[in-house]
């Protein structure tokens, strides 16, 4: 028994495991990259509708520039309810995405669990078995010194 090394039975399910939580660890990461660009992209529209609507409060009066005024403030409001949208999605896919990794972080440690339970049930086995051994020579050289003592 001293001879064989611990191998975990459940080894190639370990990897699948580990590979599952790294790959929603990356996926995770990407997506709160995303989240921080669109809220990029969302503080420069906001930006653009407050400029957007400080240019109509100090434009001219006359009805063509108010109406394109008016056009450009409802263009830049538009675009900040869109932004906002896939900001709101985005968030969305965030959370799921720490849901999916909890999960598979989850199944991970399981494994990993069973991997130290067997390991530790290994070398107690390996315990005994190396005690059962040498019992075994303690009781057979105490033999031998019995008949080697005895005429």
């Amino acid at each position: 028994m001293s001879g064989k090394k611990f191998h975990f039975s459940l080894n190639s399910v370990l990897k699948l495991r580990s590979h599952e939580a790294e790959c929603a660890r990356l996926d995770l990461a990407a997506v709160r990259q995303d989240l921080r660009h669109q809220q990029e992209i969302l503080e420069a529209a906001e930006e653009a509708l407050r400029l957007a609507v400080d240019a109509r409060r100090t434009g001219s009066t006359g009805q063509p520039s108010l109406a394109r005024l008016e056009a450009f403030r409802q263009a830049a409001h538009d675009r900040v309810r869109t932004e906002r949208r896939k900001l709101d999605r985005l968030r969305d896919r965030e959370e799921e995405a720490r849901l999916i990794l909890m999960m598979r972080k989850g199944a991970e440690e399981t494994m990993r669990h069973l991997e130290d339970d067997e390991r530790a049930f290994y070398w107690k086995k390996l315990r005994s078995a190396e005690a059962e051994q040498l019992d075994e020579q303690a009781i057979t050289g105490f033999h031998r010194q019995r008949r080697a003592a005895s005429p």
